[in-house]
């Protein structure tokens, strides 16, 4: 009903009053110059077209001489906005819009909106919600659409009930690449994916890189959200990659570009036959081709496990993709703490009163009945103990702990594979200061066969391998309660093939741990059978 108790109609004989003016909340469309309220009994048609006609079967008799609007295009002015544009068609009363995430009927997906503000309709202008003047030819959404979704718009040229001509199409709202610009160094991938998130309305979305000797993508074409590739830096320099959004009928969407510098290869570090375990990131930048997690002695690679997040992959994690998202908790945490508590009382030490000591030094003292030579070193003083010069230990069993101190390693530590042992623990004092053991930069140039470090290495801060550009190769074991700091770099052309440091697990220390600093104390002894 209007204002004045009459009813709200369209008929076939019944003009828009424009000149009509009407409180908030209604609008003039009524022969008798009457205001009808928005959202009365006045709805829109109920199918697009019309229905059938005696003489003309696009919808309507002879009277019908309306036609359909053309030219319907799409302005994308921000993920969120749009400027829709099109030519109106003739011998309308009022154009109808409708705008909505449907595919099938956008006046559909807009049945039930009152207000035509939702992200699955956001606009609703039709008879109930006001109409739009016959002569209008473009509309602007102010913000009310959702970034990387596929719409459907309706214009409809309204004459009469059984007088109408509509015309649909199809925009998404935006289609960015994330990142849109990125860093990468030579020989790593990357995926970087469309921002696009409802694919009804897509047939696929291209890549296509414009350097593909500096830059590939893999693959070229996506047609599942979401939508993504693969990119792997070739060459150092700069590439674009651009998508390409296209449409169920073939049309464009929209396009995006991401911008893609290269850089010289990154030092990365790798591992042998090793399980590598943090409650927090793991990352390498492993080359193209190279694997982090490689196969040793055993016939198989360890599992590397993070707790936080990894730049590994399927791909170049190991030859048999193990990757565990999975961080270890326990009630005890075997710093130098435990350590000290689990020696034993009749254990002899040999006591470490200045520093640097050296392969003399670690080749002398007192050992224990246990068959180990124990070195106790007190860093209230000095804080740092430092071993200087090559030590081999060939046979010999050491235990180093070094309390309140860090330990500097200033030359490489050997030992004879199997028989061999050494095992040093830096500690933190009171204050939870030092507890670092630090590798000289000098010390590098290892290889499998003849690897610079070999022992267990207990930190409780951290780890730090040493700058330098020369690769460090450690076969034992690295405990960092603090991390690991990896700050070897062998350059660029190196970086490319050669890992900047490697660790390889050693069996035979494990199977020489002393028992009476294990978790589980076992005792082995000759029995009469």
């Amino acid at each position: 009903m209007d204002e004045t108790g009459n009813p709200c109609c369209i008929t076939e004989n019944t003009s828009c009053c424009s000149k009509q003016t009407c409180s908030a909340g209604y609008y003039a469309c009524n022969n008798e110059t009457s205001c009808c309220p928005i959202g009365s009994d006045i709805t829109p048609p109920p199918t697009p077209g019309g229905p059938p006609g005696n003489d003309d079967t696009d919808g309507g008799g002879t009277s019908c001489n309306e036609t359909a609007p053309t030219g319907m295009s799409t302005t994308r002015t921000s993920p969120t906005s749009a400027i829709l544009n099109w030519t109106p068609g003739a011998h309308g009363t009022y154009q109808a819009l409708w705008v909505s995430t449907d595919p099938v009927n956008p006046q559909t997906g807009c049945a039930g909106s009152l207000l035509g503000d939702t992200s699955a309709c956001p606009v609703r202008a039709d008879s109930s919600m006001l109409p739009l003047p016959s002569n209008e030819s473009s509309y602007f959404i102010d913000n009310l659409l959702a970034p990387g979704t596929v719409y459907y718009w309706e214009i409809m040229n309204f004459k009469a009930n059984h007088c109408y001509k509509t015309k649909s199409a199809t925009f998404i709202s935006s289609c960015d690449l994330l990142p849109s610009s990125l860093t990468m160094s030579q020989g790593t991938s990357q995926t970087i994916a469309s921002t696009i998130s409802s694919g009804d309305g897509i047939q696929n979305v291209a890549f296509s890189s414009d350097k593909p000797t500096y830059l590939s993508v893999n693959p070229a074409s996506d047609t599942t959200c979401p939508y993504q590739t693969l990119l792997t830096a070739l060459l150092q320099g700069s590439a674009t990659v651009t998508s390409n959004a296209y449409l169920t009928d073939g049309t464009l969407g929209c396009s995006a570009d991401s911008a893609i510098t290269i850089s010289p290869p990154l030092p990365w570090w790798q591992v042998k036959d090793s399980d590598v375990s943090t409650n927090g990131s793991l990352n390498s930048a492993v080359p193209k081709g190279k694997y982090f997690d490689i196969v040793g002695d055993g016939g198989y690679p360890g599992i590397p496990a993070y707790g936080d997040t990894t730049n590994l992959t399927s791909t170049n994690v190991s030859a048999t993709h193990w990757l565990a998202n999975s961080g270890y908790s326990g009630i005890k945490t075997y710093d130098s703490s435990f350590f000290l508590n689990a020696i034993p009382s009749d254990t002899t030490i040999n006591q470490i009163t200045s520093s640097p000591i050296d392969t003399t030094f670690l080749n002398s003292g007192v050992v224990s009945l246990d068959g180990y030579y124990w070195y106790a070193y007190d860093g209230s003083s000095i804080p740092d103990l430092n071993i200087n010069g090559n030590v081999s230990l060939t046979n010999k069993k050491v235990i180093l702990i070094a309390k309140g101190a860090n330990i500097i390693i200033n030359g490489d530590i050997t030992l004879t594979d199997g028989s061999g042992f050494f095992l040093a623990i830096a500690g933190k004092d009171a204050d939870g200061n030092n507890g670092n053991i630090t590798i000289s930069p000098t010390v590098g140039g290892g290889t499998s066969t003849s690897p610079n470090l070999e022992g267990i290495f207990v930190a409780d801060n951290q780890f730090y391998t040493g700058g330098g550009d020369t690769q460090l190769y450690i076969k034992g074991t690295v405990v960092a309660y603090g991390g690991s700091n990896l700050q070897r770099d062998l350059g660029t052309t190196e970086n490319a093939t050669t890992p900047s440091e490697v660790f390889e697990y050693s069996p035979a220390l494990e199977l020489l741990f002393p028992s009476k600093l294990s978790a589980r104390n076992m005792s082995w002894r000759e029995v009469a059978p």
